[in-house]
């Protein structure tokens, strides 16, 4: 038996993210990831090739509440 097919898959994602203090007890957070991908497929048998390639941009946000320094909500 021999292999047929060649698959190739690129990923990469990136996340940045920061934090601001409002008050001495309430912190907002907010972050951003980027994902890329491209994926391809050749099948020698049948001499075709299939490709896909994409990237998606996610936002994020919260807020973190601290009633005493150890413990965050």
């Amino acid at each position: 038996m021999t292999n047929d097919r060649a698959i190739t898959i690129d990923q990469l994602g990136i996340y940045l993210q920061d934090q601001i203090d409002i008050l001495d007890n309430l912190i907002l957070v907010a972050g951003l990831r980027y994902d890329t991908f491209s994926f391809e497929n050749f099948q020698a048998l049948t001499d075709t090739e299939i490709s896909e390639e994409g990237d998606a941009l996610t936002p994020r946000i919260g807020i973190v509440y601290q009633p005493i320094e150890p413990i965050s909500l």
